[in-house]
């Protein structure tokens, strides 16, 4: 691996989830899991209150292994709510997903449709691997073999 050219790694920024809106997260399930299912909303409280935890840890966060797997989790229980729930733009449960980039001056893009927020999640999933891997010196072999287990 001596002979390998060591090419520079990028570092971009991350986008934030901004909480504006996303409050009605629990409350349009519930109702569609009511006027739907015709199932008690009341038993899925614990998952959903778990869904708003997941979201609320990418306002901030520091790129670590711990927050890759935590939007790797949010982004995966948001594909199966996705496969569950129509919440595409145009669908009955219409959720305003909110993002913003760290230079945006406090403008925030949003949009009724979780395709939006699992792009902006799959975004940032790639940015904090860019930043774990652009902080790796990349000369010794024991980071290179942890670089590659990290990888998606």
């Amino acid at each position: 691996m001596d002979g390998m050219p060591r090419l520079p790694m990028i570092n971009v920024d991350f986008k934030h989830a901004v909480a504006s809106g996303f409050s009605e997260f629990s409350l349009k399930i519930k109702e569609y899991i009511l006027t739907h299912y015709e199932d008690d909303p009341k038993k899925y409280e614990t998952a959903l209150s778990e869904m708003e935890s997941l979201r609320a840890k990418l306002y901030s966060f520091t790129p670590d292994v711990e927050t890759v797997c935590q939007a790797k989790r949010y982004y995966s229980q948001l594909r199966l709510m996705k496969s569950r729930f129509p919440m595409e733009d145009g669908d009955p449960i219409r959720i305003p997903f909110s993002w913003a980039t760290k230079d945006s001056d406090g403008i925030t893009c949003t949009y009724e449709d979780v395709n939006f927020e699992l792009a902006c999640v799959l975004y940032n999933i790639g940015a904090i691997h860019a930043a774990i891997g652009s902080g790796e010196n990349r000369i010794d072999s024991d980071v290179l073999i942890l670089d590659f287990l990290l990888m998606p």
